[in-house]
């Protein structure tokens, strides 16, 4: 699957997806938000939960661009990204 194809689907089948084929890579807190970050299908998903509910509040796929700086210490990203 492309990120295209991803972002095209509904909040809920994001969330289907990622979970029977993705990757957690890590977890991180920015309060009031928790925040995971997992590889799927050759690129990086960030799921983005509400820190009290624990609802997902948005799914966000990374950018080429997008600073990986948050995770840094936290884990050691394949050669790919």
């Amino acid at each position: 699957m492309k990120p295209a194809a991803f972002a095209h689907m509904s909040l809920s089948n994001q969330s289907d997806h990622l979970w029977k084929e993705g990757e957690l890579l890590a977890i991180r807190e920015t309060k009031p938000f928790v925040v995971h970050l997992y590889s799927l299908h050759h690129f990086l998903v960030e799921v983005i939960f509400l820190f009290n509910t624990n609802q997902i509040e948005a799914i966000k796929i990374m950018e080429v661009c997008d600073p990986l700086s948050d995770y840094a210490d936290m884990v050691q990203l394949p050669k790919l990204f």
